[in-house]
């Protein structure tokens, strides 16, 4: 008999029974049999109108004796009488509705009277640009010759253009854009000047920072070369002399150049006087520096220095602060400290110079910042009267540059002590370029604006005003406007709430929500209750999370406003929709009837004990999916799908049934009538069960098999290491001659046969030994070279087993033996083909991407910045994720990530080869994958630097500065010494300072055009003309790498020596930067 256990269970009637139940004890579907049925009750339920208003809203003293609602300051969603959490009204600023108040743009005629000028508009990172033109507008013999210029003195004679070509002409005009520029700066109506126009004719990005000396150098040059020759020479172009004398035969060998600007070296400095020193000091050329002297027609020792001989009206002195780091490999910022007058005496620096030759400070350039990959540029300018002016883009204030001017990047650092500095001198760690004007220089110029800029700025004036005006009736209008608006605001707020048995309202909750924010003050936009409909036209009872409920008059005051709609009220019936009432109340009764049924016959699998004879067989995976199915069961797959097979009959898998009770499956079938019906006494299908019988015998007998197999040629492989043994003379006896050499890719195929019971012995590949054989018929392997491969196993081209393991092989094939540990082997090895596979071997595993490499350390006696290695917790490291084109600087920076150990900190070996050069990559030290890598940890004495991979900067390249050059004859082409960068002279074949021959394949390759510039070679020159990158963002220069280093592929890394290297060569060789003329 069956046993019964737990309650008993009454099966849930399809009917909902009442007349037994307490009216107020049922649900409200459970009352409801038509639409005559909803009464006020159950609308107030549905519409939850039965919620009270909760505490906390602004509301009128009547008001708040109605709320008897918890108090809180969020929204309910759920509750329609809810108004809390939409905020208060606020005044939404003028300004964020019509825009900024241009009269606050005005330069008042009084402010910086002294000055005489605006400020300049930042046009995102143009604050190197915005600090150099205002150091050119301060010059006034520059603007007295800028505002001079003529445009005649460029265009053809005898060439009338059109509007449109007048206007395309002018834009890309660079004198006429930075006329236009001045302009704006002295009698512009506002308080900074646009210099888009100007940005644009020399094509220069918005956002990217440049360095303002090479923005310097590289204008004056295209002025000089497109406009105008004098605007340059007659004010900023200097002279000195590069001279070099024999020490054998005495004689002085000079070259005159021109220059802009003097690059001085600050490191281990404090005045800007022993910068000029140490820029003009001799220095001696010996040993591979040698001199080549045309007089002694040899190379000779000699002693070179340069000599200043003539100074411009405008010096300029640039700070060498950016500067390459050989320990770091990046470029750093030097943050010396360098004193330097207001007055300062020139002459004992100039050669053949009387005393007198005095230079006042007019402008300062500052870096702000610590790094040298970015930072901001401010200027210090003095005016004719005498008062210091800070620039800092928009923004100018009286101030003047002192002592006292502590960056943010100093804050919580250690700081320098502070230097007292004397009357008229200034000491400051961020001066970056310095500008003097000649004390004797003319200073009555002509600064009259020329009339047809007048006339521009006039218009911009007279524009500008009615652009106030049209503000001001704006402004009028829209204070008009916001005053309505919050009158509205109090009228709807204060009167919100309907009073009882008042007619009211439904409103979209977020168009509600943004009224209340004052988002429609700017773009009024219409009562949308649109989505609040039903299908018939009324406030649909599913929606009654995104509506509110207002009062009469608050709809009246907003719909007379805004407009819009459609209009759901109590006064036009469509406050509530009863035929949606009896839509919910259908779909409610069937779903909550079908889930009470479900769980009653869920239940009733669970507690109820079924025999065989009286029960049916389902698919348990299509129950458990059933049981968590709430809707389309009917799509479901048939109920015993998983449990018949395709004979129709019971399939043999026991754990997929399940039993249940005929009446579960009556109940079950009704979802799905087509299954197939399995009583629980069915016998399994004869044919499946036959067939399932054999398989498994045959798994047995094949599984058993394959265990003989494998415990019979368990130890078949020679091991690597115990070869090793055998080849060192140490006694093995487990290792007796000869051996056989087998095919790597039959052993691995055995092995995965021998371990997977389903494989077929038709599975193994051929063992096919003949492509262990080379073309010439002997053995392209050396057997010895498995020593030390055991991590290779998964690879290795070939296997050594004994020769009773071999006998054993029911396969057979080529036999090639191992004879002795004398390397004799049958067929002889071929010593050409055994070394060729060896360099396949190392080729394959010396490129690699995404390979691991073992960090070994050794010696673990450093310590890491205080800290204890990571060495004296554990013997290793595994580095993931390696390619062998990584540098060895680069594998150091994954060290330092992985186990926290600096760069400085790590002395690298391969193999016994110390790893010193960090410019060479993992491939060209033979770095193989897989391999391991001794890592001994030196003492770090100082903090390191560890640099950010940086992007390369690209500079003024593909700009106006650069691009575009005008036609010109064309010119003579010099070679570059490669040894100490002297230019030398075409038809010369040696070097003329260190006496180093020609390159071959400088023959015909143009390296420097000849202009009239500076001799030493300064950081920022234009790039492409000398064949150099830029990295960084102040302006730093570093020199191609040869062709001799090596090519890799992450180029961000690779970091040649600079231009202005931090180094301490006593006799490091002044750098040449184009040809000079020869005095």
């Amino acid at each position: 008999m069956t046993k019964k256990r737990g309650k008993t269970r009454t099966k849930p009637s399809n009917k909902a029974k009442v007349s037994n139940i307490e009216s107020d004890e049922i649900e409200w579907y459970e009352r409801v049999f038509s639409e005559s049925d909803i009464n006020d009750e159950i609308i107030s339920e549905l519409y939850h109108l039965n919620m009270e208003p909760c505490a906390g809203g602004s509301t009128t003293k009547y008001h708040k004796l109605m709320i008897s609602g918890k108090r809180h300051g969020k929204n309910c969603s759920n509750n329609p009488s809810c108004l809390n959490g939409f905020g208060q009204y606020q005044k939404v600023p003028v300004d964020k509705i019509i825009g900024f108040d241009p009269a606050d743009l005005l330069r008042s005629p009084n402010q910086l009277s002294g000055l005489k000028c605006s400020s300049t508009q930042n046009l995102g990172a143009t604050c190197y640009m915005n600090s150099l033109l205002q150091c050119l507008y301060a010059n006034e013999a520059f603007r007295s010759a800028i505002y001079r210029w003529k445009d005649s003195e460029v265009t053809p004679e005898h060439f009338t253009p059109t509007d449109h070509e007048q206007a395309e002409e002018d834009s890309e005009n660079v004198p006429l854009q930075l006329q236009m520029l001045f302009a704006r700066l002295q009698l512009g109506p506002l308080l900074y000047a646009d210099p888009t126009d100007f940005a644009k004719s020399i094509e220069i990005p918005h956002a990217v920072q440049q360095d303002p000396q090479e923005f310097f150098k590289l204008l004056l040059s295209l002025l000089e070369e497109r406009y105008s020759k004098e605007l340059v020479q007659n004010h900023f172009v200097g002279k000195y002399q590069y001279v070099t004398v024999c020490s054998n035969c005495k004689n002085a060998s000079k070259r005159v150049c021109d220059f802009t600007e003097l690059e001085l070296p600050i490191k281990g400095h404090s005045h800007i006087e022993e910068c000029i020193k140490e820029y003009t000091k001799e220095e001696i050329l010996n040993e591979s520096n040698q001199y080549l002297c045309d007089h002694c027609n040899s190379k000779q020792d000699a002693a070179r220095s340069i000599e200043i001989t003539q100074l411009p009206e405008v010096l300029n002195f640039q700070f060498l602060r950016f500067v390459y780091d050989k320990k770091t490999g990046s470029k750093k910022k030097l943050k010396t400290r360098i004193s330097f007058p207001e007055s300062i005496d020139m002459s004992p620096f100039v050669v053949d110079q009387p005393p007198g030759l005095t230079y006042d400070l007019k402008a300062v350039i500052v870096h702000r910042g610590a790094s040298a990959y970015g930072g901001h540029y401010i200027v210090h300018v003095k005016s004719t009267d005498g008062k210091w002016w800070k620039f800092d883009d928009e923004t100018v204030v009286e101030e003047k540059i002192t002592s006292d001017e502590v960056e943010e990047e100093t804050k919580g650092k250690k700081k320098e002590p502070k230097q007292e500095s004397k009357p008229g001198i200034i000491t400051n760690c961020n001066a970056y370029l310095l500008i003097y004007n000649r004390h004797d220089a003319k200073q009555d110029h002509l600064l009259d604006v020329p009339e047809k800029l007048i006339e521009k700025i006039m218009e911009e004036k007279k524009s500008h005003e009615e652009q106030i005006e049209v503000y001001r009736n704006n402004k009028i209008e829209e204070e008009g406007r916001q005053l309505e608006q919050k009158e509205i605001y109090n009228l709807v707020w204060n009167n919100i709430r309907p009073l009882p048995d008042e007619a009211w309202y439904w409103i979209d909750t977020n168009w509600f929500s943004r009224w209340v924010k004052g988002e429609f003050a700017v773009k009024p936009e219409p009562i949308s209750n649109g989505d609040l409909m039903c299908p018939h036209d009324k406030a649909d009872p599913q929606k009654v999370t995104k509506m509110k409920r207002i009062s009469a008059a608050a709809w009246d005051s907003l719909h007379s406003k805004y407009g819009g709609g459609p209009i759901l009220s109590t006064v036009n019936d469509t406050a509530f929709c009863r035929q949606c009432i009896m839509n919910i109340r259908d779909e409610t009764t069937k779903s909550v009837s079908e889930s009470t049924e479900k769980q009653y016959y869920v239940k009733l699998v669970t507690n109820s004990d079924v025999t065989a004879a009286d029960g049916y067989l389902i698919d348990k995976d299509w129950w458990n999916e059933f049981k968590k199915q709430s809707s389309d069961v009917n799509k479901m797959n048939a109920i015993t799908e998983g449990i018949v097979c395709e004979h129709g009959n019971l399939n043999t898998e026991k754990s997929r049934r399940r039993l249940v009770s005929k009446e579960v499956w009556d109940y079950l079938s009704r979802f799905q009538p087509s299954s197939i019906a399995v009583r629980g006494t069915d016998a399994v299908c004869q044919l499946c069960g036959e067939l399932e019988e054999k398989n498994e015998e045959e798994t047995r007998e094949r599984q058993k098999a394959k265990t003989a197999i494998k415990k019979e040629f368990s130890d078949m492989l020679v091991k690597p290491q115990d070869l090793q043994k055998v080849v060192m003379g140490q006694a093995w006896n487990s290792i007796k001659f000869p051996l056989y050499i087998v095919n790597g890719d039959w052993y691995r195929s055995w092995s995965e046969w021998c371990d997977d019971v389903d494989k077929e012995e038709s599975e193994i590949v051929p063992m096919n030994n003949e492509i262990l054989l080379c073309p010439h018929d002997r053995l392209r392997y050396d057997p010895l070279d498995l020593v030390g491969q055991s991590e290779r196993k998964e690879e290795l081209p070939f296997y050594l087993i004994s020769a009773h393991k071999w006998t054993q092989l029911k396969e057979r094939d080529i036999s090639i033996q191992f004879i002795d540990k004398n390397l004799i082997t049958n067929p002889e090895m071929c010593s050409e083909c055994v070394e060729e596979e060896r360099k396949k071997d190392v080729m394959k595993r010396s490129i690699y991407e995404k390979a691991t490499l073992t960090i070994e350390f050794k010696n673990s006696q450093g310590t890491r910045s205080g800290r204890v290695t990571r060495s004296s917790v554990a013997k290793s490291e595994k580095i993931n994720d390696v390619n062998s084109s990584y540098t060895i600087q680069q594998l150091k920076l994954l060290i330092f990530q992985s186990a926290e150990i600096m760069p400085r900190q790590q002395k690298l070996t391969y193999e016994g080869t110390p790893l010193e050069h960090e410019e060479r990559t993992l491939e060209q030290y033979g770095i193989l994958a897989k391999s391991t890598v001794v890592l001994e940890i030196q003492d770090a004495d100082e903090e390191e630097f560890i640099p950010e991979v940086k992007e390369r900067e690209e500079g003024f390249a593909g700009t106006g500065l650069m691009g575009k050059p005008m036609k010109k004859k064309e010119k003579k082409v010099d070679w570059e010494c490669v040894t100490c960068t002297l230019i030398n002279q075409l038809e010369h074949l040696q070097c003329e300072a260190c006496g180093t021959e020609k390159p071959a394949n400088e023959t015909n390759v143009p390296l420097v055009e000849k202009k009239n510039v500076p001799l030493v070679e300064k950081q920022n020159v234009p790039l492409e003309e000398k064949g150099v990158e830029r990295v960084g963002g102040g302006g730093v220069s570093l020199e191609e790498a040869s062709e001799t280093k090596a090519k890799r592929s992450y180029e961000d890394m690779m970091l040649p020596l600079s231009l202005d290297q931090d180094e301490t060569d006593e006799h490091k060789p002044k750098r040449i930067m184009q040809e000079c003329q020869t005095e």
